[in-house]
């Protein structure tokens, strides 16, 4: 049996539950009660996307499905709940971990009956409907049913279920986005994103629903309401990607161009509400320091991230109409609590690249700092004046196309009036322009007295000894080896897994140099390097290595200092 560190599950746990992002919550649908009854749909509620493929997965690692953990928390309907589990068990030849390898995006539903969510709806009036998607590495989800869309058998399912209940929360185990046009055909009371949560999914979603956790979540992206509405569709996912939006990348071309969208970056809901009062403000040099007072305003318990955003003015270049900045998550505040967060912006870091002068630029102009908590709600708080032109640092162009990519342009500059907030002024004195030198100095290791991996490790010698006796062939074979044939040539045993593979790296053996466990997954320790990585397997065998959430859901915490703690966390998992 697997052993993990209960410590990093509890991570885990906490990581997802923060990134979980509510988008809808009509009549207080969310939380829900523990005691009442509900309804669970969708295949997905109990084979869990926990987290993506390619080097991002730990397929070995179980998880917590959402059933489970909602059966153990809550009074979960039974009568569809064993149909689901019946179905997943006749069907286990194409269990999800087998799925995953075929590179298939969804998983096909399973067929209901009228009268049998007639009767779910009769024993209990909220029904949670699963829906989910898989992505992996090399291999974009495409505008077709199954992977950016709704699939004919999850229309069906949505269909029956909201014909019936009384109400419907619909969670989504997303990678990123999908087409949710189907919205405007169904009726959802609450929206949950849960994107790939990890080994503690359904922990962390028991979490939210029943209000254990109040969602703190906010989109790292922008939704846009169908696929063709992004500037860049037509050649996404095509042999040759053309990233014409320059500039413009996602909410940067919505807010510029003043196109609608479901739902915009930096938005998420909470169970609570919150004020905001900016306290004061001032700059040191380039530096700009606004404190906002955040106040808890609502019944529950909550965090709330507030974003700073910077209109950078028109002048030489073109600029979108605002650009995040800054931001700053409160505590766990209580109700009619309050905090006051300092975000701070250093305008040096918002310079804008001419590749006319190739120079990065500070334009003269009025530089306006807005605050709000998602990217459509931001207000002007103050503005700072730079009087000059202010070059930070002359480059060279480098690695230019060599075909014209037609970036996306406005067609003309607006320069927006506001003249009701205080101005302050950059103080540039003393700035020097940066000018990086024409060549790097390299300097060669100086190849000494021989010397083996104990002696570094002991401290009689250091890395650098150590290296400069390998040759340019022992460094790059260290690095390069794959494949049978390769491992036969350097001499490897069976055994001994060469570097390519994604495993081990070759042993330099008359210097002492082990061969070393790598990993490439971002989501933690991959198991499969100590596992047999090729599937099909009878059974999934775990081990001590966590499985946290997908970058992307940890993007939509907001929250630096959990992010720390993870990567801390990692290492330790690595020992």
């Amino acid at each position: 049996m697997p052993v993990f560190n209960k410590e990093h599950l509890n991570l885990a746990r906490r990581a997802a539950s923060e990134g979980m992002v509510l988008l809808k919550n009509d009549n207080e649908t969310l939380p829900l009660v523990k005691e009442n009854g509900i309804a669970l749909f969708g295949r997905n509620q109990l084979e869990v996307f926990k987290g993506g493929g390619g080097a991002a997965d730990l397929w070995a690692v179980p998880y917590v499905s959402f059933a489970d953990a909602l059966e153990k928390t809550g009074n979960v309907y039974q009568p569809m709940l064993r149909k689901y589990r019946a179905y997943f068990e006749a069907n286990r030849n194409n269990a999800l971990n087998k799925i995953q390898y075929k590179c298939t995006w969804s998983l096909p539903e399973v067929p209901l009956k009228d009268q049998e969510v007639e009767a779910a709806a009769a024993a209990c009036d909220t029904a949670v409907v699963f829906i989910g998607r898989y992505a992996s590495e090399s291999m974009d989800i495409k505008d077709v049913a199954g992977e950016y869309r709704i699939t004919g058998g999850e229309n069906a399912m949505i269909a029956k279920v909201t014909k019936y209940f009384k109400k419907t929360v619909l969670v989504l185990n997303l990678p990123g986005m999908m087409d949710m046009l189907f919205l405007g055909d169904y009726n959802f009371d609450a929206i949950l994103q849960v994107y790939m949560p990890g080994m503690e999914a359904g922990n962390a979603l028991c979490d939210v629903l029943y209000g254990d956790v109040t969602p703190s979540g906010k989109l790292p992206d922008s939704w846009a309401k169908r696929n063709y509405e992004y500037p860049t569709n037509e050649t996404f996912s095509t042999e040759k990607v053309v990233y014409s939006e320059g500039i413009y990348m996602g909410y940067r071309y919505f807010d510029t161009f003043k196109k609608d969208v479901l739902f915009p970056f930096g938005y998420g809901l909470s169970y609570t509400d919150f004020s905001y009062e900016t306290v004061d403000f001032n700059i040191q040099k380039t530096v700009v320091t606004i404190n906002v007072k955040v106040t808890n305003t609502g019944k529950y318990s909550g965090r709330e991230t507030v974003q700073c955003y910077l209109s950078v003015p028109d002048g030489e270049m073109e600029q979108p109409y605002q650009v995040l900045c800054g931001f700053e998550k409160t505590k766990l505040l209580k109700p009619q609590e309050s905090e006051t967060l300092s975000i701070k912006t250093d305008l040096l870091d918002f310079t804008t690249y001419s590749e006319k002068r190739a120079e990065y630029l500070l334009e003269k102009g009025r530089y306006i700092l807005r605050v709000g908590s998602h990217s459509r709600s931001t207000k002007p708080v103050c503005a700072v004046e730079i009087d000059e032109t202010v070059v930070c640092r002359k480059v060279k162009n480098r690695l230019m196309p060599k075909e014209e990519i037609g970036e996306l342009k406005k067609e003309s500059f607006t320069v927006e009036e506001i003249t009701d907030i205080p101005v302050l002024k950059a103080d540039f004195d003393g700035f020097e322009t940066e000018v990086p030198p024409e060549k790097l100095e390299i300097s060669e290791l100086v190849k000494g007295e021989p010397c083996s991996f104990e002696d570094v490790l002991s401290g009689k010698r250091t890395a650098e000894d150590l290296v400069a006796l390998l040759s340019d062939e022992e460094l790059a074979r260290i690095l390069t080896a794959d494949g049978p044939e390769k491992r036969r040539v350097l001499g490897l045993e069976n055994k001994e897994l060469a570097a390519g593979e994604g495993t081990h790296t070759h042993p330099v053996r008359e210097l002492g140099i082990p061969s070393t466990v790598m990993q490439d997954g971002p989501a933690g320790v991959r198991a499969s390097a100590f596992t047999n990585p090729i599937p099909p397997v009878e059974e999934i065998v775990g081990n001590d290595c966590i499985a946290y959430p997908s970058e992307t859901m940890l993007a939509a915490t907001w929250d630096r200092e959990l992010m720390r703690e993870i990567g801390a966390a990692i290492t330790v998992d690595m020992d």
